[in-house]
């Protein structure tokens, strides 16, 4: 009788099954081959928001549930305000597709950046890029 649990989560588009129930951000990152882990950021995919994880931030895995997982390149994270809720992302650009992946916004909403730095408001058309 097998009683070993697996668990799962997706990074990077790709599911990775552990053992174990309770896993840390370093470890995430190492199964995924991204070495050294100091070198990437690790943002968690949550409802309507995203998160920064840390190395040694652990992370409790369950059964029938997968947490999703992005990785970048990087030394830092950057903030944005979406819909008046906070997202952290990887890189200083995000596509306007990804926004709307994440966001859960629909394509028939009109997306408006609006940058307190210069006073301006600027429809996001297709896929734009916005740096945050």
């Amino acid at each position: 009788m097998n009683t070993v649990k697996h668990y799962e989560y997706c990074l990077d588009n790709q599911i990775i099954t552990t053992n174990d129930s309770v896993i840390n951000g370093r470890q995430i990152r190492a199964n995924a081959g991204l070495n050294p882990a100091s070198d990437y950021i690790l943002i968690e995919i949550g409802n309507n928001t995203s998160r920064s994880i840390g190395l040694e931030e652990m992370i409790e895995l369950r059964p029938n549930t997968k947490p999703t997982f992005l990785s970048f390149k990087s030394d830092r994270s950057f903030s944005l305000t979406i819909n008046e809720r906070g997202y952290e992302w990887g890189t200083e650009q995000i596509s306007a597709t990804d926004i709307r992946r994440y966001a859960n916004i629909p394509d028939e909403h009109e997306l408006i950046l609006d940058s307190a730095q210069d006073n301006t408001s600027d429809s996001l058309r297709g896929d734009s890029t916005i740096i945050t």
